[in-house]
């Protein structure tokens, strides 16, 4: 998305097999900065029939949400879709609250 949340560029990152997909965040941030994006909604699909976040669901866009920090990309949310229903990282207020602390030593 660019500044104005205007939708620059859908992209499929990966396709996922029978029980798990694996994520390369760099091209995530590759895509991102060759289209001058500021943010990103990240989305993927579980048809296992539960939308519920996996442990590495949380890592990913902990992740995500670190390495586009880096570039000055917002991660705006991150969606899981089911058959029936969607489980948003931002309303279940997931995204921010596990920011790592930088620490400085003298």
């Amino acid at each position: 998305l660019n500044q104005h949340h205007q939708l620059i560029k859908k992209l499929r990152i990966a396709r996922g097999g029978i029980t798990a997909t694996t994520v390369d965040i760099r091209l995530i941030i590759r895509e991102a900065v060759l289209c001058n994006a500021t943010q990103l909604v990240a989305c993927h699909n579980h048809p296992s029939g539960t939308c519920e976040p996996s442990e590495n669901d949380i890592l990913t866009t902990q992740t995500l949400i670190d390495a586009a920090r880096i570039l000055d990309i917002t991660l705006l949310d991150h969606i899981i879709l089911d058959r029936d229903t969607y489980f948003s990282f931002l309303e279940h207020n997931m995204l921010f609250k596990h920011k790592r602390q930088i620490l400085t030593h003298v």
